[in-house]
């Protein structure tokens, strides 16, 4: 059974930070910054044609780490359903954005040091 926190812990360990911006560089994903409309956070480019995720400009830089955060959840999570994203029906893509969601939250809380180690 996939354990999401052990899979976070692991990232943030081979990775060597907790840091969305440093995950995504070590990835090679792109990361723009762009005036998008209000009530869209981010969105992730179709990664068959560029890994890149694009991020709203406008929001505060708080906010823009935690869209990086959950754009790279789906990244690293959904990858099968890049192509597909359009036809899922609505209770799918709310699970997937849960998932996501939780992935960034976990990303954000966990350091990989000594105060956050374990998965309690």
């Amino acid at each position: 059974m996939f354990n999401m926190c052990s899979f976070v812990l692991d990232l943030i360990k081979s990775h060597g930070s907790n840091e969305p911006r440093n995950i995504a560089s070590k990835l090679n994903i792109k990361v723009f910054y762009r005036n998008m409309p209000v009530g869209v956070s981010g969105v992730l480019i179709n990664p068959e044609i560029k890994k890149a995720i694009i991020i709203n400009s406008r929001l505060s830089r708080k906010q823009q780490r935690v869209a990086l955060a959950h754009e790279l959840g789906h990244v690293l999570l959904h990858s099968q359903y890049y192509n597909l994203f359009d036809e899922l029906d609505c209770d799918l893509r709310k699970q997937l954005d849960t998932d996501a969601d939780a992935f960034a939250h976990m990303l954000l809380t966990k350091r990989g040091n000594h105060e956050t180690k374990t998965c309690n």
